[in-house]
């Protein structure tokens, strides 16, 4: 099954170079964590839009990975 714990399909996207570790952080904080994009964004000196295209990008690919078999 290409699927586990959500921090462990992250490191293996990580590790198979899908995302970068920033991406897989945000995505971690964000959907299994329970941090907000805005307060994410804050920390950062960016915007909550910047973050959230940032994420959407990366589980598109990430996505994409588990569909076609890569992770």
């Amino acid at each position: 099954m290409p699927w586990g714990h959500p921090d462990l399909v992250l490191a293996r996207a990580v590790e198979a170079r899908v995302i970068t570790a920033q991406e897989a952080d945000l995505i971690s904080r964000t959907r299994v964590g329970d941090e907000l994009l805005i307060d994410i964004a804050a920390t950062l000196a960016t915007s909550p839009d910047a973050l959230r295209m940032r994420r959407k990008r990366a589980e598109a690919r990430l996505a994409a990975a588990i569909t076609d078999g890569d992770l």
